[in-house]
């Protein structure tokens, strides 16, 4: 995204949770409290409401945001058996898929809302073609229940709301990869 005045463009950034449309700002726009133009033309925080004299966007999505998929949610896992250490809570996880043609680096990839877990600091830090990766809420208890045969990033902080809430997926620059709130009115079918 670029800003434009008669002096010059600068380059702009929507720092907000969603992908805006390309036509949500005119030309005939008004800025406030954003980006602003002195009587020259140069940008300056001094002076607010003035027309944006063009716009551009030539950025493209993320790889991440174009094949990075979340394709499992366990947030209401069925109790363990009578004399388990573990808790019901403790058998949650997400598991993330790579759809795309190419390997993902999930580094700067981090969860936002729902809870708390960053690529950057775990053991899985790239995602092959057509591979998956759970994050857990409790290694020995996904072990115990699902075996040793899926790649597991780390453990999150936090846990998965039984009733819903939303989670949000986000890339190295905070820009959302997936965003989504899930219920427990889910639970019968899922």
């Amino acid at each position: 995204m670029r800003w434009t005045s008669p002096a010059g463009s600068w380059p702009a950034k929507w720092r907000s949770h969603a992908r805006r449309a390309s036509s949500c700002l005119r030309p005939t726009s008004f800025i406030f409290r954003r980006m602003w133009w002195r009587s020259d033309g140069a940008p300056s925080a001094r002076a607010a409401g003035r027309r944006v004299s063009g716009l551009s966007y030539s950025g493209s999505p993320t790889l991440a945001q174009q094949y990075l998929r979340i394709t499992e949610l366990m947030y209401h896992p069925p109790l363990p058996p009578t004399g388990s250490p573990f808790a019901g809570e403790d058998f949650e996880f997400i598991e993330l898929k790579n759809i795309g043609p190419t390997a993902l680096d999930l580094t700067g990839v981090h969860f936002t809302d729902g809870i708390d877990f960053s690529f950057t600091d775990s053991t899985v830090k790239s995602l092959g073609v057509g591979r998956t990766v759970v994050v857990v809420k409790n290694v020995a208890a996904f072990k115990s229940r699902y075996g040793e045969g899926m790649p597991i990033a780390g453990t999150f902080g936090g846990n998965l709301d039984n009733s819903g809430e939303k989670i949000r997926l986000a890339d190295g620059v905070d820009e959302t990869v997936l965003e989504f709130t899930y219920s427990d009115i889910w639970y019968p079918e899922t």
